[in-house]
């Protein structure tokens, strides 16, 4: 293949990718679940708890700490 035609197809190619990621739906479309696999009330289960409602708000979506 020649340069020329090496250039038209990767931007061929590029030009229909934005078309593809607007056809995803939104993130997250479902509850966020953190998972902490430490035991209850440890450093890092009540830091996942603090930043559940933080994140609530900033998705709008149910954050899950389990």
């Amino acid at each position: 293949m020649s340069l020329n035609r090496r250039a038209l197809l990767a931007l061929s190619s590029a030009a229909c990718l934005p078309g593809l990621a607007r056809a995803q739906q939104g993130w997250p479309v479902r509850p966020l679940r953190i998972v902490v696999p430490f035991p209850p009330a440890g450093t890092t289960d009540l830091l996942a708890r603090a930043m559940a409602p933080e994140l609530q708000k900033a998705l709008g979506q149910p954050v899950i700490v389990e």
